[in-house]
């Protein structure tokens, strides 16, 4: 198991220009997405800061190469063993994990699916975390037209308290987009196989 994630909330909260000066040389034209979100993002609605809202558009948006994105960057960090990878991401941590926390918690049932069979990772009443950020749809069918109907593929149902509908702050707002956010909590009920 992971150590929990811990250091970034005891920073300031920076613009998400200065928030993401660690990053620029990381993640190719950054600051080309970075006016982009920026010009997006100028009247937000949810209780919002320009910079908070944008903070989470930035997550959503696929740059070129799918690797480099922040998104995927960010997750792979998150993810791994050796925490201190994630220091770089802190004062984007702060804003974002910020922003996502003046949203309303909601509790849904929620779809995610990825295009390989990984059920044999997953047991009837396991327990664990998540700790990259998961993005999720509400929708069944925008979760089939992502992951398709042939092939290995795996799709996850889940019951959730404490979702984050981010379709007014995300790049793809056409989508009905749901944030779980790093640490989520789940437990294995059933597997189906078909």
């Amino acid at each position: 198991m992971l150590a929990p994630i811990s250091g970034y909330e005891k920073l300031p909260l920076f613009s998400l220009e200065e928030a993401l000066k660690p990053l620029k040389n990381i993640i190719p034209g950054l600051e080309i997405y970075l006016q982009m979100v920026k010009q997006n993002s100028l009247k937000p609605v949810d209780e919002l800061t320009p910079d908070e809202s944008a903070a989470i558009q930035i997550y959503t948006m696929q740059m070129e190469v799918a690797e480099s994105s922040l998104s995927h960057l960010m997750n792979i960090d998150l993810c791994s063993i050796d925490r201190c990878s994630l220091t770089k991401w802190f004062p984007y941590l702060k804003l974002f994990m910020t922003a996502l926390h003046k949203l309303k918690s909601r509790p849904m049932t929620l779809y995610r699916g990825v295009k390989v069979d990984v059920s044999k990772y997953y047991t009837e009443g396991q327990r664990g975390v998540w700790w990259g950020c998961s993005t999720v749809t509400m929708s069944i069918g925008a979760l089939q037209e992502c992951i398709g109907t042939t092939g290995a593929r795996t799709m996850f149902m889940i019951e959730c308290r404490n979702a984050k509908v981010i379709r007014a702050h995300s790049f793809f707002n056409l989508e009905d987009e749901v944030l779980l956010i790093p640490g989520f909590y789940f437990e294995v009920k059933s597997k189906l196989h078909q």
